[in-house]
């Protein structure tokens, strides 16, 4: 005997109550019973920390703030991908997701809303659940980690916080040895990261003294650092380059950042993020190793106390460079074009070290950077930039004398020849003038 053949109609309860009606609607019926169930036996984050550690389970829950929140992501993400475990969900409100981070040209997936069941052994002796989600926190919203353990278990709980936490901040975060830019919004304190500017010394025109001053300071941080710290010295260094607009101070920043970026994450803090958060810029960087802050235009934000500017800022950078928020390995460089405009407190020993001046480049240097910005002009070897150089002020900049070369290009093209540089250097377009008289 041959046995009926199965039939085919769906079997959910719902589509049996419509017999008789066409396939295709007892399908959808029977598809949206099967969602509604699913929906029903969906795990909320309690029910997939009990199943996996049972009745009351304890808690260690730690607050992470928007810097440290990828880093502990992706250290969570790289665990998952070490070891066996089970996914559930972070919160009540949405399924397991993931994000991605851009880093420098790359991105990475990172989990950002996850519960993850890890068996015993695995991470502690106990079984635990790590949970990665947004909680609510004085009114607003940060992002948490919770770690789960069976009841009695809240010291294994906490081992597994410290250790993701440890290694947050140590090698395993996304951070480290990276050139950052502090990004100040309404939900607080955050770091993108900038790719690193190629820059070579040679590349610069500067005055040996100025390298070997520089070179001095940084060794506080770098070769003589565990001198510094056998001697009972601080093992931090302020930098304060100083000079006209135009003569090479960001450039040397740019390439004191490319030499020790790597070793030491690098910070950029222009005059906005110095207004909003330069206190918590180094409070929060400096959990990531070896420290180079470079300070732009300082005396936009820290000039003389009574002045108009937000005083606060003003305390704020004594407290980071030798106050009392105690760094070490930290290396501030910071830019200026009138130290005079800066308080007399800022620019102490122990706070900014060495005030570094950079002039207007002497007839031979500015020789130098001329033929260098006519480098890759056909014939720059007919071009007579001594002769060039001659024929304008003494207080010539860098900066000035690259638009003099832009100038000729914008007019005559690639074709520049002595006679066009000259042409540009009297028509006194290059310097910008600033127009005396009345305005409606």
């Amino acid at each position: 005997m041959h046995s009926e053949p199965p039939d085919p109609r769906p079997s959910h309860p719902l589509a049996d109550l419509l017999d008789g009606e066409p396939a295709h609607v007892r399908e959808t019926v029977a598809f949206l019973g099967r969602l509604l169930g699913e929906a029903e036996h969906r795990p909320t984050p309690r029910s997939f920390v009990e199943q996996h550690l049972g009745p009351d389970p304890v808690a260690v829950t730690v607050d992470l703030s928007f810097l440290a929140t990828p880093s502990v992501a992706a250290v969570l993400g790289t665990t998952m991908d070490a070891h066996p475990h089970d996914l559930g969900p972070g919160d009540d409100t949405q399924d397991p997701a993931w994000r991605r981070l851009r880093l420098d040209g790359s991105e990475l997936s990172v989990p950002d809303n996850v519960g993850v069941h890890f068996r015993a052994g695995t991470l502690v002796d106990v079984p635990v659940v790590v949970r990665l989600f947004e909680g609510e926190l004085y009114g607003g919203y940060r992002r948490q980690l919770t770690v789960h353990a069976p009841a009695g278990g809240r010291e294994a709980a906490a081992r597994v916080v410290d250790d993701l936490r440890t290694r947050a901040d140590g090698e395993e975060s996304v951070f480290r040895g990276r050139l950052l830019r502090p990004v100040v919004t309404t939900e607080g304190l955050t770091f993108e990261v900038l790719p690193l500017p190629a820059s070579s010394r040679e590349d610069l025109v500067l005055d040996d003294a100025v390298w070997r001053e520089v070179d001095l300071n940084i060794a506080a941080v770098t070769t003589r650092r565990a001198t510094m710290r056998a001697l009972g010295l601080a093992s931090r260094r302020g930098i304060l380059l100083a000079g006209p607009p135009g003569t090479g101070k960001s450039a040397l920043t740019r390439q004191v950042a490319h030499e020790l970026t790597g070793a030491f994450t690098t910070v950029v803090v222009d005059a906005r993020s110095a207004d909003d958060a330069l206190e918590e810029v180094y409070a929060e960087s400096r959990r990531l190793g070896p420290l180079l802050v470079v300070l732009e235009d300082l005396d936009l934000y820290a000039g003389h106390r009574g002045s108009s500017r937000n005083p606060g800022t003003l305390a704020d950078l004594l407290s980071v460079l030798d106050g009392t928020l105690q760094l070490d390995d930290v290396l501030t460089v910071a830019t200026t074009n009138d130290p005079r405009s800066l308080d007399v407190a800022a620019i102490r020993s122990a706070r900014f070290d060495a005030l570094v001046e950079i002039g207007y480049p002497d007839r031979a240097a500015a020789t130098q950077i001329l033929r260098r910005y006519v480098a890759k002009v056909p014939g720059a070897e007919t071009i007579d930039a001594a002769a060039v150089v001659d024929a304008l002020p003494a207080d010539v900049s860098g900066a000035d004398l690259r638009e003099v070369v832009r100038r000729a290009a914008l007019r005559d093209g690639e074709q520049l020849t002595t006679a066009s540089l000259l042409t540009a250097v009297r028509e006194g377009r290059w310097r910008v003038a600033v127009p005396v008289g009345d305005y409606l």
